[in-house]
């Protein structure tokens, strides 16, 4: 029976336990060369949420392939910020208040609308 298992995992930093763990245990691959051949496919992404999928054979044979993390992390990353929340700021107002000098015409100067 082949499968395949699609997961978010710490870039460089994914282990036998959840999320890959429980997914991969009832599979016939080896679940510690997966978690291995994903850190070595991720450790660039080191600690940011990575997509990653997994397809399984019969065999015990797997291919894994690794998204582009979310915009967000990457904005995390790029900012230094461990969490989002209320982190990211544009012009030292957050986003909503930002929009709300946007609809007013303030920035019509910079933004080709």
């Amino acid at each position: 029976m082949a499968g395949t298992i699609e997961a978010l995992v710490p870039g460089g930093q994914a282990t036998p336990g959840p999320p890959l763990g429980p997914e991969l245990g009832p599979t016939p691959v080896d679940v510690q060369d997966v978690v291995a051949q994903i850190n070595d496919e991720t450790a660039a992404f080191d600690g940011m949420e990575v997509p990653v999928t997994v397809e399984y054979d019969d065999d015990g044979s797997f291919t894994i392939e690794v998204g582009v993390p979310p915009t967000a992390e990457l904005i995390k990353d790029e900012a230094g910020f461990e969490t989002g929340s209320g982190g990211v700021t544009i012009e030292g107002d957050d986003a909503r208040t930002f929009d709300d000098h946007v609809d007013a015409g303030e920035y019509d100067d910079v933004l080709d609308e």
